[in-house]
């Protein structure tokens, strides 16, 4: 029983080992999983940084924009006012050119407010998603106190999915460079003949000329605010591609991470948890106590196993040795029998070896129950010594009995045919040796009965020790399942915080498209504009012809009276 004791501690402690290992594993795994999260809630951290720095030039894009159509609804009404002062002075511009400015202006007035209404719905788009963005930081700052995530194939693929999509941005946006430039080198040339024409008509000192001269030069800083836009744009085309190439690196090394680890994420109960931070750091330094405990306990209870086995075994040859006496006795008392001795010492003898046999027997068949049967046997004193003489030798015979050995089995029966005077010398001996034999066994028996009765502390102790070892396991799974539960929680936080930034993103698609429409727009309406300019200078021009040919008849006319009035 001892043995399948030992056994059964060894295949528990065993087991243990290999709860342990487990433990340490799904340990390390979620501390590199930890780890992996810290690393894409700081790039999700840098990614809404970035869309809170788009949307600020994306507003301030909007403000220069209401600054400049202010200012154009302001040049409009000066050139207005203008037009009225040169219809007043000049009888000869009442021309179909003046009545095109005119219906030209009421369509620029139209435009330039239908271009205030997109630009305020632009704003109020703005206000809401930086709304939406802020909620968002918030929720990534929560995020940064939890450690607590699995690396599966979603995250890749959302990876994926994010790499197309700024791949797909920075096409387009090259695109769009494409066409700025084109349309910035055409808006070039045609504002430099602009202005030479412009340096013409005001060299004949209009006032018209003159604000247009100016209106030319502020649309040159509009053009130059243009470019350094387009700077911009290319700066930012960089650094997206910056992005898109770390992207690419980092969802390598995902795709070989989880072809390495395989990892598989297990589904259980749904629950909603507080204070996630401090219940994760606090589960962390109970696990890792636990399992110090734990290889500290693992390690006393091998060394206790071996001092076992070593003590088992050195009771079973005990045993052995045992057992050898207990033959060798009884093969004593049967030559008892065949002397012909006095009934006291015949009893004796049987009664000491059936003493022994009882014994033996009891030890073999309970042992854990050992200390009461010792408690109830009784137990003799020890017989008197044996005389230090030696015994005489017989007659007849040259042996000396006196120098046999101690154990009684190797005794030679003597001769039945000697004289009856050698036998009470021979009775003696016997008895002497059978008296040593059972104090030795004596001492024997109570050595081993104190050895029983530490195994047996020892073992009631291995057991408490296991029983307690089992207990931490139990508290240990528990804490590993409230510590994935809350993992399975912080995954759906994730989730919907990355759907929230594609739908931002989508937003802010549709107002950078509103944006671009609205600077198309406007450039159109620059383009009218010029036309227009151009009519109006041209109109100037035949307005300035007809007052020359009619100051030329004039003074002709005058020739003539002059010539007229001589005669």
């Amino acid at each position: 029983k001892a043995h399948k004791e030992a056994r059964n501690q060894k295949e528990r402690v065993d087991e243990l080992e290999k709860m342990t290992k487990q433990l340490e594993s799904e340990k390390d795994d979620k501390e590199n999983q930890n780890k992996n999260l810290q690393q894409q809630v700081n790039k999700l951290q840098k990614d809404i940084e970035s869309i809170a720095k788009e949307f600020d030039e994306s507003t301030a894009k909007y403000n220069n924009s209401d600054m400049l159509s202010q200012e154009q609804d302001k040049k409009i009404n000066e050139l207005e006012n203008a037009l009225i002062e040169f219809k007043s002075n000049d009888d000869s511009a009442n021309s179909p050119a003046l009545s095109n400015l005119t219906a030209v202006n009421d369509v620029l007035r139209k435009t330039n407010e239908n271009l205030n209404l997109k630009i305020l719905q632009a704003q109020s788009r703005m206000k809401v998603l930086t709304q939406r963005i802020v909620s968002l930081e918030l929720d990534l700052k929560k995020l940064q106190f939890v450690s607590k995530d699995d690396v599966t194939g979603k995250s890749v693929i959302q990876f994926k999915e994010r790499i197309a999509d700024l791949e797909s941005e920075k096409e387009g946006l090259e695109q769009a460079n494409a066409s700025f430039r084109e349309e910035r080198t055409k808006l070039d040339q045609k504002i430099e003949s602009l202005l030479l024409q412009l340096k013409l008509a005001g060299d004949d000192g209009n006032k018209v000329a003159a604000q247009f001269y100016e209106l030319n030069g502020k649309i040159i800083g509009l053009e130059n605010e243009f470019a350094n836009l387009n700077q911009k744009s290319e700066k930012e085309n960089l650094e997206m591609q910056k992005e898109i190439v770390r992207l690419l690196k980092v969802n390598e090394q995902l795709e070989k991470e989880m072809k390495q680890a395989g990892i598989k994420p297990k589904v259980q109960t749904n629950t909603k948890l507080e204070n996630v931070p401090q219940r994760a750091q606090s589960l962390d330094n109970l696990i890792h106590s636990k399992l110090l405990q734990q290889e500290s306990t693992i390690t006393q209870q091998n060394n206790l196993i071996k001092s076992l086995q070593e003590r088992v075994i050195e009771l079973e040859l005990r045993n052995d040795s045992e057992s050898i006496h207990e033959l060798n006795i009884s093969g004593g008392g049967m030559f008892a029998t065949d002397l012909d001795a006095v009934g006291g010492f015949r009893a004796s003898t049987m009664s000491n070896t059936s003493n022994m046999s009882n014994v033996s027997e009891t030890t073999k068949k309970k042992r854990p129950c050992v200390p009461a049967a010792v408690a109830n046997m009784p137990l003799s004193p020890p017989p008197t010594p044996p005389p230090s003489l030696p015994l005489p030798a017989l007659p007849g015979t040259g042996i000396n009995y006196g120098s046999r050995s101690s154990t009684p089995g190797c005794v030679s029966p003597p001769p039945r045919n000697h004289s009856s005077a050698s036998r009470p010398e021979s009775r003696l001996g016997l008895a002497d040796l059978a008296n040593s034999s059972a104090v030795e066994l004596t001492v024997e028996i109570h050595k081993l009965h104190r050895k029983i009765t530490k195994m047996e502390d020892e073992s009631l102790e291995n057991r408490q020790i296991v029983e307690s070892l089992e207990n931490s396991l139990s508290e240990n799974e528990t804490n590993l399942r409230v510590a994935k539960q809350q993992l399975q929680v912080l995954q759906r936080d994730k989730m919907e915080l990355l759907d929230q930034i594609k739908r931002l993103r989508s937003q802010l698609d549709e107002t950078t498209t509103q944006f671009e429409n609205a600077k198309s727009s406007v450039q159109e309406e620059k383009k009218v504009i010029e036309t227009v300019l151009e009519e109006e200078r041209r109109a100037k021009e035949s307005a300035e012809k007809a007052r020359r040919q009619l100051e030329n008849r004039m003074e002709e006319l005058i020739a003539k009276k002059s010539k007229f009035m001589c005669f």
